[in-house]
């Protein structure tokens, strides 16, 4: 059994509460600060998945 996605989703959880407490808890902005959680988590997800395979920022060809 693979719990990957139960412990994804509570990373975003926990990330998402921290950004809404923040911002000073406002109401009715749920979806937007779950997004961006997941959004955040995801990009250093791929930030730690290329340091491991070699890849930096600075050897991607694009790089400026």
């Amino acid at each position: 059994m693979n719990d990957e996605p139960n412990r994804n989703d509570e990373r975003v959880r926990v990330r998402a509460y921290v950004l809404w407490e923040r911002d000073g808890r406002p109401h009715g902005r749920n979806e937007a600060y779950w997004a961006e959680a997941l959004r955040q988590i995801q990009d250093e997800e791929r930030e730690k998945s290329e340091t491991a395979d070699g890849v930096t920022a600075e050897s991607r060809p694009d790089h400026h």
